[in-house]
C-alpha cells in the first residue's frame, strides 16, 4: 500500500504541474523531462503492484491509462527537444544568395540577457555581420539596453547596496545592479564605486583570488548541495545548492533547523522551477540523505545518481559559502555579537532566541535572496565575463552529453586545487527545536503587530526588542 501511496503521490503533483500551463505558456524542457520522469516512475509502481496482487479490470484500465499518458508526453518530449535548440531559418528568394531569418524573439532574449554579438553569431552558427544586419533591420540596438540614470544617482543606489554588503567588488555590485534592473556599463560601476568610497576599492584590490579551472557536461549535469554552519551559535543553517556547469545558485535559504526534510523540500521546489539534475554531490551529513533517496528513486541507482563524499571534495559550493558569509551573512554574525555583548540577547533563554528568529530569519533571507539574484548576474572573470545566468542558457543551448566514466563517478566534480573547507565533516548537525511560547491568538496578533522586513534604522534591533517586550508582556515576565 505505501507503494500505491507515493504513486498516487507522484501522479497528483504531476497533474498539478501540468495544470499550471493550462493558459497556453510553453513549457520548458526541464520541466517536461521531470513530469516524464514522475509519470514512468509512477507506471513501473503500479505494474509491479499489478503483479503483486490481483488488481480489478477498472484498475488495470487505470494502469494502461497512465502507460497511454506516458507515451504522448515522451513523444511531446521529443518533438519538444527537436525545437528548443536556436534555429534558423533559411529564406529563398528566387535571386541571389538565400538569406538567414533570425527571429526576433530569440535575439531580445540574448540580448536582455547580456551576450555580446559574437556570442549570439556563435550560438546561432552564422557571421557576426549577419547578426549585425539582423539587429539593424529590427532596429535592435545594444547601447538601448543600458540604463540611462544619472551619475548622482547611481551613486546613491551604490551607495545603499554598498552599506548593505560592504565587501561588494565591482563585478559583484554588477550583479546587484542587474537584479534590481539597472543595466550599467561596468567602467561606471568602477568609477562610481571609487568616488564614493576609494579606500575600499584600493582594499579589495589586495583579496583579488586566483580561479581555478572545473569543468562538467554541461548544466544539470552535477548539482552541488551543503549546508553553512556559521551562524550555527544563533541556531541558525543556511542550506544551499549550485550548478556545477555554470555556478547559478539553485537556492539559498536560512532555517531554523537541520532536518532532511527541510532539505528536500528546497531540492524539491528546485526540481520543479529549474529541472532535475542528472547527479547531485553532497556530504555524508543526515540533512543530505531525504535528497539522496529522491535522486535515486528519479534517475535510478548504480550511476551515481548521489555521489557523497568528504566537503574537502565539494570545493563548488564551498567557494561559495566563502562568497556567501563576505557578501551577506557577515553583517549578522557581527550584528549578533553585538546584541550579546549589549546584553540584548542571551542564548540561552528560549524566548530570546525565539524572537530573534522571528525577526531576523525572514531578513536574513531577504538578504540571501538579494545576493543570490546579485551572484546569478554578476559577470565571471574566468569565464570570459559570462554571469551564471548566461552560462546556463548557453549551456542549455549546446546540449553537451552527459557522457560520464562509471570508474571516474566518485571523482566527477571534484577540483583538486581548489579551496579547502574550514571545517572537519560531521554526520550530522543537530539543531535543537525553539519552541513558540506564544498561544495561537497572541501568536497571530503578533504576526499583525511586527513585520520581520518592516523598515529599521538599527538593522533590526528595534524589532526584535519590540517581539522580546510583547512575548514578556503576555507571558507577565520581566524582560532580562
Amino acid at each position: 500500500m505505501a507503494d500505491l501511496s507515493r504513486c498516487i503521490e507522484l501522479i497528483r503533483r504531476t497533474i498539478q504541474e501540468l495544470s499550471r500551463y493550462e493558459d497556453g505558456r510553453t513549457m520548458p524542457h526541464h520541466i517536461l523531462e521531470f513530469i516524464v520522469l514522475s509519470i514512468e516512475l509512477a507506471y513501473r509502481e503500479l505494474l509491479a503492484h499489478d503483479i503483486a496482487n490481483s488488481l480489478s479490470q477498472s484498475q488495470r484500465e487505470t494502469i494502461e491509462t497512465v502507460r497511454h499518458c506516458y507515451t504522448v508526453i515522451k513523444e511531446l518530449e521529443r518533438g519538444h527537444y527537436r525545437s528548443c535548440s536556436l534555429s534558423v531559418t533559411i529564406v529563398y528568394n528566387g535571386v541571389g544568395r538565400p538569406r538567414y531569418d533570425i527571429p526576433e524573439s530569440s535575439l531580445e532574449l540574448l540580448l536582455e540577457n547580456r551576450f555580446t554579438v559574437p556570442q549570439i553569431s556563435h550560438l546561432f552558427g552564422v557571421s557576426v555581420s549577419t547578426i549585425r544586419r539582423r539587429m539593424s533591420e529590427l532596429r535592435l540596438l545594444v547601447r538601448s539596453y543600458y540604463s540611462t540614470v544619472s551619475d548622482s544617482d547611481l551613486d546613491a543606489i551604490i551607495m545603499g547596496i554598498q552599506e548593505l554588503y560592504p565587501m561588494c567588488g565591482n563585478r559583484q555590485m554588477q550583479g546587484h545592479l542587474l537584479s534590481r534592473g539597472y543595466r550599467i556599463q561596468q567602467c561606471r560601476i568602477r568609477e562610481s564605486q571609487r568616488r564614493i568610497d576609494p579606500y575600499g576599492t584600493a582594499l579589495r584590490k589586495l583579496h583579488v583570488l586566483n580561479r581555478r579551472e572545473y569543468s562538467v557536461p554541461s548544466p544539470l549535469s552535477l548539482y552541488h548541495i551543503d549546508g553553512h554552519h556559521k551562524l550555527i551559535r544563533w541556531k541558525f543553517v543556511v542550506h544551499g545548492c549550485i550548478d556545477g556547469y555554470s555556478r547559478r545558485i539553485i537556492y539559498l535559504q536560512a532555517s531554523n533547523n537541520n532536518k532532511a526534510e527541510t532539505v528536500l523540500q528546497l531540492f524539491r521546489d528546485s526540481v520543479s522551477k529549474y529541472g532535475l539534475p542528472s547527479r547531485v554531490r553532497g556530504d555524508k551529513g543526515g540533512e543530505n540523505v531525504g535528497v539522496a533517496d529522491y535522486m535515486i528513486q528519479c534517475r535510478g541507482s548504480g550511476r551515481g545518481s548521489f555521489i557523497a563524499g568528504k566537503s574537502v571534495h565539494n570545493q563548488r559550493i564551498e567557494r561559495l559559502w566563502h562568497d556567501v558569509f563576505q557578501g551577506c551573512l557577515v553583517i549578522f554574525y557581527k550584528l549578533f555579537y553585538q546584541m550579546e555583548d549589549q546584553f540584548l540577547l542571551n542564548i540561552e533563554d528560549d524566548i530570546h532566541v525565539f524572537s530573534l528568529h522571528y525577526i531576523f530569519l525572514g531578513r536574513i533571507n531577504h538578504a540571501l535572496g538579494q545576493f543570490l539574484e546579485a551572484w546569478n548576474n554578476h559577470p565571471l572573470s574566468s569565464c570570459h565575463n559570462h554571469s551564471p545566468i548566461q552560462l546556463w542558457i548557453y549551456g542549455l543551448c549546446e546540449q553537451a552529453m552527459d557522457d560520464i566514466d562509471q570508474n571516474a563517478l566518485p571523482f566527477f566534480g571534484i577540483d583538486w586545487n581548489g579551496p579547502l573547507t574550514e571545517t572537519e565533516d560531521e554526520e550530522h548537525v543537530h539543531v535543537p527545536v525553539v519552541d513558540n511560547p506564544l498561544t495561537p491568538e497572541d501568536y497571530n496578533e503578533l504576526c499583525h503587530t511586527v513585520s520581520p522586513l518592516d523598515p529599521s534604522d538599527s538593522l533590526g534591533v528595534d524589532l526584535y526588542l519590540n517581539v522580546l517586550q510583547f512575548i514578556c508582556q503576555k507571558l507577565n515576565i520581566e524582560c532580562d
